[in-house]
């Protein structure tokens, strides 16, 4: 990551921008909706696809049984493991801006 210092020592790092998408995720044994976060210019299979990166962020979560009819419970914040996701749809086509 490219840094900058100024003259009395503060670092300033590159601000990452990533864009929000509300999706629903499948793993085993429930279903979760929430909003994830993409690199600019990615899709949701390239965000899971692609980078170092054990777990994706989850905010505004919403976990159901596997069949969907029953909420478990909410979490304004949650981390998955990538390897339990079995599959992820978009629940909205359009993306807006993450502050």
């Amino acid at each position: 990551m490219k840094e900058r210092v100024d003259a009395k020592g503060k670092v300033y790092t590159v601000r990452m921008t990533k864009e929000t998408l509300r999706a629903r995720i499948r793993t085993l044994d429930q279903i979760i909706e929430g909003t994830v976060y993409l690199h600019a210019e990615n899709r949701l299979k390239d965000e899971l696809n692609e980078g170092g990166e054990r777990f994706i962020a989850v905010t505004s979560a919403r976990v159901f049984t596997a069949d969907g009819t029953k909420e478990l419970y909410k979490s304004d914040f949650l981390t998955l493991n990538r390897d339990h996701i079995i599959w992820a749809i978009p629940i909205e086509e359009q993306r807006e801006q993450a502050k």
